[in-house]
């Protein structure tokens, strides 16, 4: 992971795309439950990373995932996605939401 990857976008398409398969590769081997909304912040032009805004329900306490490219990171805050691309060894963000 690079930053600088993701670049603004207003087509939405792409990003629809991602989460789609997101959702297809069974996102519950990370602790997600069956059915969670997901809400693509930010998807890379080629479609191999993204992060997500969770909504979670108050299941947990983390509400941004990142993932693609083998890598799950969840982070409870905007800003820790931030300064988890600043600076990746600043964050130790939880690779699952399993116990």
């Amino acid at each position: 992971m690079v930053a600088g990857t993701y670049g603004v976008r207003r087509a939405r398409g792409h990003e629809e795309e991602f989460r789609e398969t997101v959702l297809d590769s069974g996102p519950e081997d990370v602790g997600l439950a069956p059915g969670t909304p997901l809400f693509p912040v930010a998807v890379n032009a080629d479609r191999s990373e993204g992060i997500f805004l969770i909504d979670a329900a108050g299941q947990a306490e983390e509400r941004f995932w990142w993932t693609g490219e083998g890598n799950s990171f969840f982070f409870e805050r905007f800003a820790d996605v931030l300064a988890f691309l600043h600076d990746p060894g600043s964050r130790a963000p939880g690779e699952t939401l399993l116990p």
